[in-house]
């Protein structure tokens, strides 16, 4: 199982380890660097997922594998089950002493690789770590958004910049075709350094009795129409659009509630938004965050996305796979597993007017049937976790240099 590395103060570095005696490794270690806390949910569930891949490639290799978190904190059971060495240090902190701690780590535990999530593709500090025996640098880019083509000398200092070895990644993996499309042009990443893993995830049972049962606990009647949205309460996940659509739906008449998974910083905000547009909790219900998104996710009818931009949603692809008639706003990152009027509908960004007229469109109990079976079927074939998985274990195993897949075809 996991073992943790204590690491405590020690003169003027607070991350000098307790085991300071210990001889340096040879380098053949690969430490994975988290960007939260060890018990941090949200999306970070899928970042552990290919670390397991990750440690069980290092296994097969006879390399080691280390995971350094910021903080303390409950490590997850895959991560205890993994064999993985956890260490506690802060790779975000850029001060000087914080930097010697994570220099001296990275030294003392023979690290050769880095494998990082949602770094940039250059930095100064890369030069750092490979001066003390970093000889491979790994990004895996999840961040959202949709950004316009360097031009002009912005874009030719980034491309300048950008090849210069010491300080910038060996390796970029974007999680979609599109992602591909924004790193070459915008971020003016090489394209010899570029690779797409498509995100996925596992596909979704579809129970009736288990629908059923949840509708019920839900208080929800068979000809109500239910629709949820799952994301983290923040203003970039556009929850208060969909607040603002179920007012402006509860206007037009009964027969639909909404539902809204998930906590985060702007969740008071978001409450009394609701109230403030007379939604009480019959009509607008806030769930908070759940452990049971997949066992729950079945029973509603509707998902109403409204983020203003993804890397490529898993919380869209869930609600695919689970059957729902899915609307996602106009934006080219947020829509791209939506095929419109096939897999779901697309709507004008941020109005109103078109995404009441999507929510019109799919109260017809046979129109959701159409779409939500379809999506389904369009998850499990394009989009499963166990095509994600081959995609990204070819690329590590060449890249850490083990040779074949041990589980090719696992």
């Amino acid at each position: 199982g996991a073992t943790r590395t204590s690491i405590a103060s020690c003169g003027t570095s607070p991350f000098a380890l307790t085991r300071a005696a210990r001889p340096l490794r040879r380098a053949k270690g690969v430490l994975l660097v988290a960007n939260y806390e060890p018990d941090v949910g949200y999306a970070w569930w899928l970042m552990e997922r290919f670390w397991l891949e990750v440690a069980e490639i290092c296994r097969a290799g006879q390399r080691e594998c280390f995971v350094a978190y910021p903080a303390a904190g409950p490590i997850p059971e895959g991560i205890q089950a993994a064999g993985i060495e956890v260490v506690t240090a802060d790779f975000g902190r850029r001060q000087p002493s914080r930097l010697k701690a994570q220099l001296s780590l990275v030294a003392r535990l023979g690290v050769d690789t880095l494998y990082l999530t949602d770094w940039g593709f250059r930095d100064p500090i890369y030069g750092l770590y490979r001066h003390a025996g970093v000889r491979t640098i790994i990004n895996h880019d999840h961040t959202p958004g949709d950004r316009p083509r360097a031009c002009g000398p912005k874009g030719l200092a980034k491309t300048f910049l950008n090849n210069i070895d010491a300080i910038t990644c060996d390796h970029w993996i974007c999680i979609s075709p599109l992602m591909l499309a924004r790193a070459r042009p915008n971020a003016r990443i090489p394209e010899s350094r570029c690779a797409v893993v498509q995100n996925g995830i596992d596909p979704f049972e579809r129970d009736e009795k288990t629908r059923l049962s949840i509708r019920s606990q839900l208080g929800l009647s068979e000809h109500c129409m239910a629709v949820v949205n799952v994301g983290r309460a923040t203003s970039y996940k556009g929850i208060d659009f969909v607040i603002r659509v179920a007012a402006a739906i509860r206007e037009r008449g009964k027969g639909v509630r909404f539902f809204q998974v998930g906590d985060g910083p702007e969740s008071r905000r978001l409450h009394e938004l609701a109230v403030g547009l007379g939604l009480d909790d019959n009509a607008f219900t806030f769930l908070g965050r759940r452990k049971d998104v997949r066992r729950i996710l079945p029973a509603f009818d509707v998902a109403l996305h409204a983020s203003e931009g993804e890397g490529f949603s898993l919380a869209i692809l869930e609600y695919m796979s689970a059957g729902l008639a899915t609307l996602v706003p106009d934006v080219p990152s947020v829509k791209q597993a939506v095929d419109h009027g096939r897999t779901g509908l697309v709507y004008a960004h941020r109005s109103l007017e078109s995404a009441v007229h999507a929510l019109e469109a799919v109260r017809n109990p046979q129109v959701r049937r159409r779409l939500g079976d379809a999506s389904a079927h369009e998850v499990a074939t394009r989009y499963s976790w166990q095509r994600t998985r081959t995609e990204f274990r070819t690329l590590m195993c060449e890249w850490l240099n083990v040779g074949a897949d041990p589980l090719i075809g696992a």
